[in-house]
């Protein structure tokens, strides 16, 4: 009782601050030094006070502009380091807003001038960014580092122009900011101060000799630029000067390309109606409808469609439907499906547009299809249903919904599995007991002789074995290969998982896996291989342990690499090769710089400069080569939206490995990239291949791996099945590898492959 009552009174004083931070920020938004004066004197801590964003009343003041509220809350003993979730101070908010008299304030209190947020910005970015001339001239003055990473001046010229600033960009040139230096897409100054829109910076830099048909390291002119800041009036001038307004870059994507996906509808008007080809196609086939799903204003895809897009165009055998499907937009697949879009073909993956709106979408989006289409088909090319998708997804209303309209609950697909064992991939609860409550064969068998328990376990999903133990899941039942769940959760090391059973009295009867363990002595030209997730992959050769693209996701597992993750005091005595294609979320994680500190040999290399450290390796030039150690390295450069990014080709011990990161080479000669790599050596021995189109044939028939694994599938594993029967089909000579969860582990020999 003593320790509810402490609990009550510790909630009831947290609601209170929260209340009292409410209070007086709000006092701050009106200007009101009467009213936030006499918060401070009935409650002294509100200036420490935070709200749910961890912003403190100062921060609010020095977005306002009330020097006298700022004087306020530092006489009594506000933090001027406090940061919010962004880790921005005061400093930052003051610097924002154009606040030159608190910035002044600030810095005599002694914060840093060049402070730094979570994302390394500085007060004086933001002031660039906003254009806040006196600010900035006001931070130079006072010591604020133009070269704090190096190029950081650089990119201070680059947002200024971006911004439209003419004053700042002089300013910033008169302090030694080279005019003809590029921004980190190796475009220069005209360029990124089009996407500023017209101005007298513009007409400056073209009178200074600037080229209008500057081309940056993807090819963009100014033109794509302008479109992209939307621009109109900046387009209009480029048209009037005779730039051709279906300019493309290396890849193929003309300025309604990037408008499509990144302005707004006004642009994407404007430009079809001064003479955008609506159906221009870029080098994969895509035309802009294919990227205007993504695009925050709705409206985009149907001007489109209006002046004359085709919704059925086909692209690696995707159409603009299955795009807009992946988003589970409600008003995009509506309008799609009311002007004519094709509701039953398959895409690239074999799935139809309701899969993708049953996995990644609402209720109300998959109830579009019943409500517009007649004939709709309800199995893709693998004998998945929106049902099996749905279970995955986790989405119950989706699944309730599905099963109203008679889906079978049981239905199996080419794999032998029902929808149950979909949603015990996923581990989602409700899921699983609605499909169980409403008939669902707790033990059906696929094709490898696993039930739902059997991948529940192996994926280390503990609620969802938790669920289908009580619920009467045969713990008993052996697959193909003589495992039992149990002995799946201990193979795949869910050592939460094994908890579980173990709890449940059932014993783990797991001998070692003796093929897979790290201190196994490899001979030349042998690998042992690990699916870390999506593009991720852990291979250990003789003398070397690589580790490709490790972005991990969040998990209350222990890590082990038999369950998918990187734990660095297993590879401690390992020789560890670290290799990043690009910064991209789902391929780079900065958690890697955390093995520094605890793998007693480990190296970098990254396809990008990704920093100044000059103990990395960085592959930022076309076709590079380098050889270090016992390591040669090759590398072809391609920028995948706007960010630059190297596939690998490895010769080690006695081994030749190729990691395609997304894209391979420049889009405009990515054949030529390959067959420049497949060129360097008589064979491949394995390749992990981004699993799109035309690079996975590319990759198949030029490269011609002995071993492939596709990739990219964003942790839904089953996706892999299309792609893999097309791998089979572009090179039968291929061992094609099909890795269904996150720690599946391969042998490779050159004679001898499982």
């Amino acid at each position: 009782m003593k320790q509810l009552t402490l609990f009550l009174i510790l909630l009831l004083s947290l609601f209170a601050l929260r209340l009292n931070a409410q209070e007086i920020i709000d006092a701050v938004r009106q200007n009101d030094i009467q009213r936030v004066t006499a918060i401070i004197q009935t409650e002294p801590n509100a200036v420490k006070t935070k709200d749910n964003r961890n912003c403190t009343p100062l921060h609010y003041a020095s977005d306002s502009g009330n020097i006298e509220i700022v004087k306020l809350f530092l006489e009594n003993g506000a933090d001027i380091l406090a940061k919010d979730l962004d880790g921005d101070t005061p400093l930052h908010w003051a610097a924002f807003a154009g606040r030159k008299e608190i910035v002044d304030l600030l810095l005599q209190k002694g914060i840093d001038i060049n402070i730094k947020n979570a994302n390394n910005t500085t007060p004086i970015n933001y002031a660039v960014q906003r254009g806040h001339f006196d600010v900035v001239e006001f931070l130079l003055n006072k010591g604020a580092e133009l070269n704090t990473e190096g190029d950081a001046g650089v990119r201070l010229l680059h947002q200024a122009a971006a911004g439209g600033s003419k004053k700042i960009t002089e300013l910033l040139i008169e302090k030694g900011v080279d005019i003809h230096s590029l921004n980190e897409h190796k475009g220069n100054l005209l360029l990124s101060a089009s996407e500023g829109g017209l101005s007298d910076l513009v007409t400056f830099l073209i009178a200074q000799g600037f080229d209008i048909y500057s081309r940056d390291a993807k090819g963009e002119i100014p033109l794509h630029y302008a479109a992209r800041g939307g621009k109109n009036d900046l387009i209009q001038f480029y048209i009037d000067k005779g730039v051709d307004i279906n300019s493309a870059e290396d890849y193929g994507r003309t300025p309604l390309f990037i408008a499509a996906q990144d302005a707004t509808e006004e642009t994407v008007k404007y430009l079809l109606e001064h003479g955008a080809n609506p159906n221009s196609v870029t080098q994969w086939g895509t035309t802009p409808l294919f990227h205007a799903p993504f695009n925050n204003d709705k409206r985009v895809v149907k001007t489109l469609i209006d002046y004359g897009a085709d919704p059925n165009i086909v692209s690696d055998n995707s159409t603009p439907f299955h795009y807009a499907a992946q988003t589970g937009d409600v008003q995009s697949i509506s309008t799609f499906l009311d002007l004519g879009a094709d509701p039953n073909k398959e895409d690239n993956l074999g799935l139809l547009p309701i899969n993708w709106v049953a996995v990644r979408g609402s209720k109300e989006a998959v109830e579009v299809f019943f409500n517009k289409v007649d004939n709709l088909a309800l199995e893709d090319a693998f004998g998945r249903t929106p049902l099996h998708f749905a279970s995955f997804g986790g989405n119950s209303q989706s699944i309730e919904f599905l099963l109203s309209k008679g889906l079978n609950i049981n239905t199996a697909d080419a794999d032998g599995q029902t929808p149950l064992h979909f949603a015990a991939k996923s581990g989602s609860v409700n899921p699983i007991l609605i499909l169980l409550d409403k008939g669902a064969t707790i033990n059906a068998v696929d094709i490898n002789g696993r039930t739902p328990l059997h991948i529940a376990s192996m994926n280390g999903r503990t609620d969802a074995v938790t669920i289908l133990l009580q619920k009467g899941a045969d713990a008993g039942i052996r697959d193909n290969n003589g495992k039992t769940a149990a002995e799946l959760s201990a193979t795949y090391s869910h050592f939460m998982t094994n908890d579980v059973f173990e709890k449940s009295g059932i014993t783990i009867n797991q001998s070692a896996d003796t093929d897979f363990q790290l201190s196994r002595q490899l001979n030349e030209g042998e690998a042992m291989i690990w699916y870390l997730d999506h593009c991720g992959f852990a291979v250990k050769t003789k003398n070397h342990f690589l580790i490709f693209d490790y972005s991990p996701r969040s998990s209350n597992e222990l890590p082990a690499l038999n369950n998918g993750y990187i734990n660095p005091t297993e590879i401690v005595d390992q020789n560890v090769c670290v290799f990043v294609s690009h910064a991209h979320g789902d391929h780079f994680n900065p958690v890697i710089y955390q093995w520094e500190s605890a793998i007693k040999n480990v190296k970098y290399f990254f396809g990008w400069k990704a920093s100044d450290n000059p103990n990395y390796y960085y592959f930022d030039e076309p076709r590079k080569e380098l050889k270090i150690g016992e390591l040669k390295i090759l590398t072809v450069n391609s920028h995948h939206d706007n960010v630059p990014e190297s596939a690998y080709l490895i010769n080690v011990d006695g081994l030749v490995i190729f990691h395609s990161g997304d894209y391979v080479g420049t889009m405009a000669d990515g054949e030529g990239d390959i067959k420049y790599l497949a060129d360097k050596y008589d064979h491949v021995d394995i390749a992990f291949s981004f699993m799109g189109g035309d690079i996975l044939k590319r990759v198949c028939k030029i490269l011609s791996p002995k071993m492939a694994f596709p990739m990219h599938a964003f942790g839904m594993d089953f996706l892999y099945k299309g792609p893999v029967e097309k791998m089979k089909s572009y090179n039968p000579s291929i061992d094609v590898k099909y890795q269904l969860n996150k720690g599946d582990r391969f042998f490779y020999k050159a004679s001898n492959t499982r």
